[in-house]
C-alpha cells in the first residue's frame, strides 16, 4: 500500500519523547521499510503530512540550509520546503488544505559520529504560505509546551537564542515574523482583507443573477440575504487563499443550513491573493469561486477542531 494511502496515527507519540525515523513508522503503524534512508524529510500520508526536521544545517551546502526555526519561544513554527516543492506539490497542497503537519525535530543530524533521534514536537496547524521555492510555511504549534521537558526545551532555546549565528539570508517572510510586534504573519486584519474580499465577489455574484442582495453578516449567522422575485436565499460566504477544500464553519452556520425555513448557499472563494503595502494596507485580488447551492452539511464531512470544556 503506498503511503499516500494509509492513515498515520500520530496520536500514539508523546509530545517530548525521542523516536528514530524507523520507530516512528512502527508506532505509527505504517508501512516500514527496509531502512531509515528511505523515509524522506516530508511523507505524506492519507490522514496527515510526517515533517523530519534538523534544525542546524551549518554543515549543509548554502542551497540545502533551509530556514526551519520555532518562533516566539516555541508558539509557531516556521519552515522551508525543498527546493524541488511548489505550493501546488501533493505534499504541499494537503498543508495548505488543512492537513494536519505531524512534527519530528532535532538539533543536531549526528554528535560524534552518532545519528541523533528526532523529538516529537507534536501537531502543526497551517497558518501561511509564501508562494516562492523553497515554499515557506508558518504554522502554529497546537500541542506548544508552556513547561517542556529538557529535550524539547534546548530545541525552543536553540530556535530563539542560536539560529542568528547558524543561518544567513533569512527570508523576508521570516523576518517580517521576527520583527513584527504581534510576532505573526496572520492578524485579524488580514484576515478581515479576505473576508471583505470574499464577500465583494459573492454580492456581485449573486446580483449579475438579478438578485437583490443584503449583507447580513453583523447580525445573522448566515452573511448575505438574496431576493429575486419570489425567490429568496441565504448565503454564507467563505474566503481564502488555500484551494478552499476545506473550510471552518460555526456550529450555528451548520445548524442554520440545515434548517427547512430557506435553502443556504455555500459561496466559496479560494486562491484569494494577497499583497501588503506601505502602513499595513493589505490588497486583495482574484480568488476562484466554488458554489454548493442549498447546502446541507453531512455530518461526516464535518471535523470538530474547537471544543467547550464544562470544568464543572
Amino acid at each position: 500500500m503506498a503511503r499516500e494511502n494509509e492513515d498515520f496515527l500520530y496520536d500514539k507519540f508523546v509530545v517530548g519523547e525521542k523516536y528514530d525515523r524507523m520507530s516512528v513508522m512502527k508506532i505509527g503503524e505504517v508501512t516500514v521499510p527496509q531502512q531509515a534512508r528511505d523515509i524522506t524529510g516530508i511523507t505524506r500520508f492519507n490522514n496527515s503530512i510526517v515533517l523530519f526536521v534538523t534544525l542546524d544545517k551549518s554543515n549543509k551546502e548554502k542551497a540545502h540550509r533551509y530556514n526551519d526555526t520555532f518562533l516566539l519561544d516555541g508558539k509557531q513554527f516556521f519552515w522551508e520546503s525543498q527546493n524541488s516543492n511548489t505550493p501546488k506539490s501533493p505534499a504541499i497542497q494537503n498543508i495548505i488544505n488543512g492537513y494536519p503537519a505531524i512534527l519530528f525535530v532535532r538539533i543536531h543530524d549526528k554528535i560524534k559520529g552518532v545519528t541523533q533521534p528526532f523529538i516529537f514536537a507534536g501537531k502543526l496547524k497551517y497558518l501561511e504560505h509564501d508562494k516562492t521555492n523553497p515554499v515557506e510555511v508558518l504554522f502554529e504549534v497546537e500541542n506548544y509546551q508552556n513547561k517542556p521537558n529538557a529535550l524539547l526545551g534546548k530545541i525552543y532555546a536553540w530556535s530563539t537564542d542560536t539560529k542568528e549565528s547558524l543561518l544567513s539570508d533569512l527570508p523576508k517572510a521570516l523576518m517580517k515574523v521576527k520583527n513584527s510586534a504581534q510576532g505573526r504573519m496572520t492578524d485579524s486584519k488580514k484576515k478581515k482583507a479576505i473576508e471583505l474580499h470574499a464577500m465583494k465577489v459573492a454580492i456581485e455574484y449573486y446580483q449579475q443573477l438579478g438578485y437583490d442582495v443584503k449583507d447580513t453578516s453583523s447580525n445573522c449567522p448566515y452573511d448575505l440575504e438574496c431576493f429575486q422575485n419570489e425567490s429568496f436565499r441565504r448565503v454564507e460566504v467563505k474566503g481564502t487563499m488555500s484551494t478552499g477544500q476545506f473550510v471552518n464553519v460555526t456550529r450555528n452556520e451548520v445548524r442554520d443550513a440545515l434548517s427547512e425555513n430557506c435553502e443556504t448557499d455555500l459561496f466559496i472563494v479560494s486562491g484569494i491573493e494577497v499583497s501588503v503595502m506601505s502602513a499595513g494596507k493589505y490588497i486583495t485580488d482574484g480568488g476562484k469561486i466554488r458554489l454548493i447551492a442549498n447546502w446541507k452539511p453531512k455530518a461526516e464531512d464535518l471535523e470538530p477542531t474547537m471544543y467547550r470544556y464544562n470544568a464543572g
